[in-house]
């Protein structure tokens, strides 16, 4: 199976590597992609995998539409 961030390249022309938030709150379990020298020379690339955005600032309408469309 091919990594999620094959196509994505940061700027350091790398795939960022793909993480899950541990800490505790809204965004725990979710997967993202950063910069694979965030510890010595991160360019500051970061994307959410999935895109999602916090329940919190979406209306019920919206997540309705989100869950059943």
């Amino acid at each position: 199976m091919a990594s999620l961030s094959s196509n994505v390249l940061c700027k350091h022309n790398m795939s960022p590597l793909e993480q899950t938030v541990k800490k505790n709150g809204a965004n725990r379990g979710r997967r993202f992609l950063r910069c694979p020298k965030w510890k010595n020379d991160d360019c500051g690339f970061f994307k959410w995998v999935d895109g999602w955005v916090s329940t919190s600032s979406r209306s019920p309408s919206t997540l309705n539409e989100v869950i059943f469309d």
